[in-house]
């Protein structure tokens, strides 16, 4: 009985301090988003400066200014990927009970930049609000949560049996998006959904379903329409080990190869079962010279390793909807999921 003890001790000590460990490791990451956000804006203000004296000086034509404007941009796209980082990295997941689920993501606007004071909630296949999983509010990240006891993961499965749709409204009730794709949640889950609205009207960016007003005998009820737009691209995959096990909470970035700068199509977490999914758009690669993105994924691990990358193997001219199935070589720690 006193080992017994002894070994309880010891494992809440060693959760106690991995716990602290990782919170010190989140607090120097932020440190070092906040140093090289400092750096670009210092970088900015130099680029800036010097355009100006040398457009004084040789005109606004001279070969140093297109130099230093292509700098420009390209501090400039630095700068935001390091706001979305920063405000990713400030999120708290929260903890999930034993026998328990977790439901969710961020709801970002194009630039993938949190939209906050947005109201997500969870219905079934008849439109019917999940009253007792609650709603939550999307923060200065977009990010929101749905943490599932058990007691309310039994109710889940009862009154959604075809899954849960995530809903999302503005504060005064207006429906603004419904997934086209329900949620499937059991016991352990960890689903992230992330869903992209244009900021000046909060029209679905990635496709999903619209809401609008359908005015009736008893006065006015939402309905969805579907808004998938034909300007939609759509990349999709799974990244399991050698062993065909299935790699949750790992990332993904897409990409689209160009001659100077590669352009980064958008970022994704692996669920539970290894899958992943990018959706975006025309605008995003095209260019005089480019009508179709050549692409490639690279997947990180939680220590920032990289531990896949298709770029030597670039899918050109891809295709509308482009499939990714991904065999990571080599012992993946602690990301193995758990059936």
């Amino acid at each position: 009985m006193v080992t017994k003890n002894k070994e309880t001790g010891d494992s809440e000590r060693r959760a106690q301090l991995s716990e602290d460990n990782f919170s010190q490791l989140k607090v120097v990451h932020l440190d070092t988003l906040n140093e090289l956000k400092d750096i670009q804006l210092f970088s900015r203000f130099i680029f800036e400066k010097e355009t100006q004296r040398l457009a004084k000086k040789h005109g606004e034509n001279d070969l140093k200014i297109q130099r230093i404007r292509n700098n420009l941009t390209l501090n400039e796209n630095l700068l935001q990927d390091i706001e979305v980082e920063l405000e990713i990295a400030k999120i708290k997941v929260p903890e999930i009970s034993e026998g328990g689920a977790l439901v969710h993501g961020r709801v970002v606007d194009r630039s993938n930049r949190g939209i906050t004071g947005l109201t997500v909630h969870l219905e079934n296949e008849n439109r019917k609000s999940l009253r007792f999983m609650g709603r939550s509010e999307t923060d200065a990240s977009g990010y929101y949560a749905f943490p599932i006891d058990p007691t309310a993961l039994a109710k889940l499965s009862k009154a959604a049996a075809e899954g849960a749709f995530l809903t999302i409204a503005t504060r005064t009730g207006r429906g603004i998006h419904r997934e086209f794709t329900p949620l499937k949640v059991a016991e352990g889950d960890r689903k992230f959904v992330e869903v992209a609205l244009k900021r000046e009207d909060l029209s679905p960016v990635r496709g999903g379903k619209k809401a609008r007003e359908k005015k009736t005998e008893t006065g006015a009820e939402e309905e969805y329409e579907t808004t998938s737009s034909p300007d939609m691209w759509v990349v999709k995959g799974q990244v399991v080990d050698e062993n065909k096990q299935s790699l949750a909470r790992l990332t993904v970035s897409l990409y689209d190869k160009d001659l100077l700068f590669d352009d980064r199509l958008g970022t994704a977490v692996t669920d539970e079962d290894g899958h992943f999914m990018f959706s975006y758009r025309a605008d995003d690669f095209r260019d005089l010279i480019e009508a179709k993105p050549d692409i490639y994924v690279k997947v990180i691990d939680k220590e920032g390793k990289t531990l896949y990358s298709s770029r030597k193997s670039v899918k050109c001219e891809g295709g509308r909807v482009e499939v990714f199935n991904i065999k990571v070589k080599g012992k993946v720690k602690d990301e193995v999921s758990d059936k």
